[in-house]
């Protein structure tokens, strides 16, 4: 079933596919007086639980804010997962957890091809693994950081902001690609 999800998104006209999404609170300290919720100057607010039935849905290793639109996730074998603010919103009497849905998408290569559950390359590492994901604040570029085969690519898009074309490679630090290949890339970015 797996497979077979992944092969349709890939052949799909659009590269996108809509997924139920389910938000649920987390207690996240439970009834433990030894709770660390904060650490410096940064406090934990709230947790929450993302879930789908969807096998599409799962192992997001980036997380991005955009502005007024929601935020945007990538999973590690490179397909971007849209979903609204108001999925995320709930615990602390906010707003009800709920059901919501999510888009997912293709992340596309240096020429326009979707890297989706990519192909394996030399030494069996795949082009799709990316760890990283920012956007610019005035949401009109992106950052993915990728380990495995170790590389920074970026995303502009104008007014229909990031990801919606090609990538270009960023020359990154001489070192980035000479990192080992075992778990040891980029794992977060910053604009």
């Amino acid at each position: 079933a797996f497979f077979a999800a992944v092969t349709a998104l890939k052949h799909c006209r659009q590269h996108s596919v809509s997924v139920p999404l389910h938000a649920q609170h987390v207690e996240v300290c439970g009834k433990s007086d030894k709770c660390w919720l904060a650490l410096g100057q940064f406090t934990l607010v709230r947790a929450v639980e993302l879930s789908s039935p969807s096998l599409l849905f799962g192992g997001l290793s980036g997380l991005a804010v955009r502005p007024g639109l929601g935020l945007l996730a990538i999973s590690d074998v490179g397909w971007l997962i849209e979903f609204s603010l108001t999925a995320i919103q709930c615990g602390n009497g906010l707003v009800k957890c709920g059901n919501e849905s999510a888009t997912i998408r293709l992340l596309l290569d240096t020429v326009g091809l979707p890297i989706g559950a990519g192909p394996l390359v030399s030494g069996g590492h795949t082009l799709s693994d990316p760890e990283a994901l920012t956007i610019s604040t005035d949401g009109t570029t992106g950052l993915v950081g990728f380990e495995s085969q170790q590389r920074i690519w970026e995303y502009s898009g104008g007014a229909t902001g990031p990801f919606n074309g090609a990538a270009s490679e960023v020359i990154g630090p001489s070192h980035l690609t000479a990192c080992p290949r075992d778990n040891l890339g980029v794992e977060s970015l910053i604009y």
